[in-house]
């Protein structure tokens, strides 16, 4: 026997609010949806099986009649297709877009294809059925079901067979770890659990018959070991979503941690924030610590030698990690007190440092008759330490200029004199008004003449004294709120900066010292920009939607609505046609029309007319009495 789907009966009479039956079933429907679509709501995911095809108790088993080639390659298949390294993390597959992807009606009617379910009770086709978003009921089929969803035959605990639409691919991009994880015996999928290396494996779909890849997903040839290569949905430009029945049975793929040092395996699987990182461990040089640090399953096979230090009073010298049962032993050699014996006694990278070396020649001073290699014996060398081969000796004090600390003899060392060859000039000498920079700052006959205007040339002219020239060019004010700053007729001046960053929600401000800055202007009304919200205000220096308008005109005749770019609409053709309430207790029936709710069918006074004997009779609104008909 061949079963078919029953038509849902939609009775309609007016109730005390104005609603009908209709309305409410589909106003209460609407809820139920925004909880399953978008929410997710506890009790329809607790409903989801691992793989119970009818859903509720019917008890169905199910049968393929479509794709019966049997086909289940077994082995790890290669993509060869660079897109599939997008496929890192993912997120909920909540949106309409998905939805439609698979197959999936975005706003059913209750009962109806698409509607969410626990069992088959509240399915107008008896069959509650699993999908990418947990149970829904799905619709009877003879030939035809909606893309992605293929006509599968199945038969009730009754013995009775029938034909209902399920999902093509219902795993598809789901995590797996083999290829059982992704196929689905009732409509032979023979889908595919694809590796993508260190990421993870997902479940592909078979593509090699009459269903098409939904949207986002690319159809293409992966290898099986055995056999020819098999035709798989893979996901593009994107990754793949954590499905909302996939986050239910909580699946989980293999992944790895690759890197110079090895692979880590570890684990990543789905859960409502999505798919998790790869728990793996990151591998890392081998170190003696009684652990596999490369992920080789070798502990403390160190191929590289470790360096460590061996130190005492004297120094640090370098040895090497000897490894014994985790404890690291370091061997080498140990610092000992400096000699002249031109060995690095103490490991600090120099040999006999504390006996000098005058002249690069490698050699101690303590060994060398020439420490200074000028081919002057130290004895008669004036300067032992330092090259001097004519012996010069500039101010005469027996001390040859090349270790003469002060060749001017002004009590300045040569290091720190800006001119070692003239005693006038050294730091901290008093400036002179003689052209020389007798103190050493860089400038000749500075502080003698300034007046402490960036805009005036102070020369000291020891013929004419100060003269304070000004002149035009560019200045500095002090100002960091000024720019362009310039001399103009012996003064300093600029223009005042634009500290303006063109958010609303920020104060512009600026400080002499240090410039423009922006400071948050929280409470301040602003303008997302959005018309369907009101009373926007800033917050941390973004402009925060308020709270949406409220657009319901009190008219049970025009469809109220929001536009963000208009606002408020009140459409007044929107509902003509729809049943009304004018109020008037001599209306049997009134319907919306251009926004006025219009008397179509009224309360006929013609049998009390004929009653009373009267030739008219009309009918009046008696208030609580409801109508009442008059002679006329």
């Amino acid at each position: 026997m061949t079963m078919l789907p029953p038509s849902p009966a939609s009775p309609t009479f007016r109730a005390h609010d104005g609603l009908t039956t209709t309305d409410r079933i589909v106003g209460n429907g609407i809820l139920l949806r925004l909880g399953v679509w978008f929410g997710l709501s506890a009790a329809v995911l607790g409903g989801c099986g691992e793989d119970e095809t009818q859903g509720g108790d019917v008890g169905v088993t199910d049968t393929a009649a479509s794709d019966s080639s049997g086909n289940n390659p077994g082995g790890v298949p290669d993509i060869t297709d660079d897109s599939a390294n997008v496929l890192d993390g993912a997120d909920l597959a909540d949106t309409e877009e998905e939805l439609e992807n698979w197959g999936i009606p975005t706003n059913p009617n209750e009962g109806e294809f698409g509607w969410p379910c626990e069992d088959n009770s509240v399915c107008y086709s008896g069959f509650c059925v699993e999908s990418q978003v947990g149970k829904i009921c799905t619709d009877a089929c003879i030939e035809e079901c909606p893309p992605s969803w293929a006509c599968s035959q199945v038969t009730n605990t009754g013995g009775d067979t029938t034909y209902i639409c399920k999902p093509h691919y219902l795993h598809l991009c789901n995590p797996c770890e083999t290829h059982t994880d992704c196929s689905d015996s009732a409509v032979l999928s023979n889908a595919l659990c694809i590796d993508y290396g260190a990421i993870g494996k997902f479940c592909g779909g078979d593509c090699s018959g009459n269903f098409p890849c939904p949207a986002g997903y690319d159809c293409m040839e992966v290898e099986s070991p055995t056999g020819p290569p098999a035709k798989q949905c893979v996901k593009k430009n994107a990754t793949c979503p954590c499905t909302p029945a996939a986050v239910a049975k909580n699946l989980v793929t293999t992944c790895n941690a690759t890197n110079e040092f090895g692979v880590c395996y570890g684990k990543r699987w789905c859960t409502p924030d999505g798919l998790t990182d790869c728990d793996a461990s990151v591998p890392a040089v081998e170190i003696c610590d009684t652990k596999d640090n490369n992920c080789n399953g070798k502990i403390d096979d160190m191929t590289v030698a470790e360096i460590c230090d061996i130190k005492n009073e004297h120094g640090v010298c370098k040895g090497e990690v000897d490894c014994v049962g985790g404890i690291a032993n370091c061997l080498g050699p140990s610092a000992a007190p400096e000699i002249c014996d031109g060995l690095d006694n103490d490991c600090d990278g120099n040999a006999d440092e504390d006996f000098g070396d005058a002249d690069g020649d490698k050699k101690a001073d303590c060994l060398d008759e020439d420490d200074d290699n000028d081919g002057i014996l130290d004895a008669a060398d004036n300067c032992p330490l330092h090259a001097n081969p004519t012996q010069e000796d500039f101010d005469g004090d027996g001390k040859g200029d090349a270790c003469d600390g002060d060749d001017d003899n002004d009590g300045v060392v040569d290091e720190s004199d800006c001119n070692p060859n003239d005693g006038k000039v050294y730091p901290g000498a008093q400036e002179l008004c003689d052209g020389l920079d007798n103190n050493c700052n860089g400038i000749a006959d500075d502080g003698l003449c300034y007046d402490g205007n960036p805009c005036t040339n102070d020369v000291c002219d020891p013929a004419n004294g100060c003269v304070y020239a000004p002149f035009a060019g560019p200045c500095d004010d002090g100002s960091a709120c000024t720019t362009g700053d310039k001399c103009v007729e012996g003064a300093c001046k600029g223009d005042q900066k634009n500290c303006s960053d063109g958010n609303p929600c920020t104060s512009d401000l600026c400080g002499v010292s240090q410039g423009c800055y922006n400071v948050n202007a929280d409470g301040t009304p602003c303008e997302d920009g959005n018309q369907c919200t009101v009373n926007d205000s800033c917050q941390n220096a973004v402009c925060k939607s308020g709270p949406l308008a409220a657009c319901n005109d009190g008219n049970e005749c025009t469809k109220d609505s929001c536009n963000p770019a208009q606002g408020c609409i009140h459409d007044a053709a929107g509902l003509n046609g729809s049943p009304c309430d004018d109020d008037d207790a001599c209306s049997i029936e009134s319907k919306c029309s251009g926004g006025q709710c219009s008397k179509t069918k009224s309360y006929d006074c013609g049998p009390y007319a004929k009653q009373q004997g009267c030739f008219l009779a009309t009918c009046v609104d008696g208030g609580f009495l409801g109508a009442v008909c008059f002679c006329i």
